[in-house]
Order: C-alpha cells, then sequence, then structure tokens
C-alpha cells in the first residue's frame, strides 16, 4: 500500500512544475532578435517570445513587465502586460 501511494505521490508531483514555474519579469530590453524570438533583459536571462506574442512594444531599450513560463530548458514569454 506505500508503494501505491508513493507513485501517486510522485505522479501528482510530476505533473506540477508547469504551473509552478509560471512568473512575471519587469526589466529593460538589451537584446532582441525577432527573427529567432529571442530577447535578453537587464538581468541576462534569455527569454524565448512565443510566436503567438505581438511584437508590439518589443523594442531594445524598452522597459517591459512580462508573463513568462519555464518550458523545458528555456523561459518563454507568454504574454506583455506592460512596456514603457
Amino acid at each position: 500500500m506505500k508503494g501505491k501511494n508513493l507513485i501517486s505521490a510522485l505522479a501528482l508531483l510530476a505533473g506540477m512544475p508547469s504551473a509552478a514555474s509560471a512568473a512575471t519579469v519587469t526589466g529593460r530590453i538589451t537584446y532582441l532578435d525577432l527573427n529567432t524570438h529571442r530577447l535578453m533583459l537587464d538581468n541576462s536571462d534569455m527569454y524565448v517570445v512565443a510566436p503567438d506574442v505581438a511584437p508590439t512594444g518589443i523594442e531594445v531599450g524598452r522597459l517591459v513587465t512580462l508573463d513568462a513560463t519555464i518550458r523545458g530548458t528555456e523561459k518563454v514569454i507568454t504574454k506583455v502586460l506592460k512596456y514603457t
């Protein structure tokens, strides 16, 4: 019985990382390549811009607030919340 509970608990935990890895980040864009869908913020974190995110407000030098999530080894921007 303990073995089944342990396996159930591990299976439940395996499904949780995607929900726990979402974050809102703010920073100034220091690098941008829309051809490869990549940008870097002034904290030196590299992000991938999801294909469905409109590039409005995404320019080098802009201060942005973004929703991002971790998918595998990449930090993926899922939404531009604010830009100035």
